[in-house]
């Protein structure tokens, strides 16, 4: 009896097979609007905000408090426009509220700021009041310790080959739907991850639950 769908995909998801992510979420996404339901596809940048204990941020988080020095994969400079997942959640709400609009479109969730991937770290140790020196580690490098985590069964490696890959692309978009569904600017990114370091004085960010 299901007649909608709403899926969570992910920005940059194309007819990539060199990059398998984005290719099964491309796939996926072929498989929704071939579904004959009434559909609605989100693309999301990378997520971020409290209560999910595995995210991208806390992976990396994890990796600047335990680490001696903050290992900066590549050259650092992909870009992403993290959305925060209040953002992402107003943005399911107004698809289900108004289907009438929303039915059959593809959008892009993106946040505020567009960041580099050693921006990010930089904020991270930030927000866990963590000072340590960075160190530039080649993508090349790391792909066998990434592997060899991979293969052991019970455990979350850090990070993944595939993630590695994905490095060599940004993952922002030019075409922002969050402002227009949600109906204000995007939270910003940065002074918005104290949530990493446990901190219970930021400010908790509750969804609008707009009525559209």
């Amino acid at each position: 009896g299901v007649g909608r769908i709403i899926q969570m995909s992910a920005l940059g998801a194309g007819n990539l097979p060199d990059f398998p992510y984005h290719f099964t979420k491309w796939r996926a996404e072929n498989y929704v609007k071939d579904s004959g339901l009434s559909w609605t596809i989100f693309r999301p940048s990378i997520v971020f905000g409290p209560g999910e204990q595995y995210q991208f941020l806390t992976a990396l988080a994890d990796v600047v408090r335990k680490a001696p020095v903050i290992p900066v994969v590549g050259d650092g400079k992909s870009r992403f426009q993290p959305v925060h997942l209040h953002d992402v959640a107003d943005a399911f709400e107004r698809a289900l509220a108004d289907p009438a609009s929303t039915a059959g479109q593809t959008y892009d969730l993106g946040g505020l700021e567009v960041v580099t991937y050693e921006e990010i770290l930089d904020e991270v140790a930030l927000a866990l009041g963590k000072k340590k020196p960075k160190m530039r580690v080649p993508v090349a490098m790391m792909m066998p310790a990434a592997a060899m985590m991979g293969a052991i069964p019970f455990i979350e490696a850090p990070v993944t080959t595939e993630q590695l890959k994905m490095l060599k692309l940004d993952n922002t978009t030019q075409n922002n739907a969050v402002p227009t569904l949600i109906g204000h600017a995007p939270t910003p990114f940065r002074g918005n991850i104290a949530y990493l370091s446990g901190d219970a004085t930021q400010p908790s960010m509750q969804p609008s639950h707009q009525s559209h």
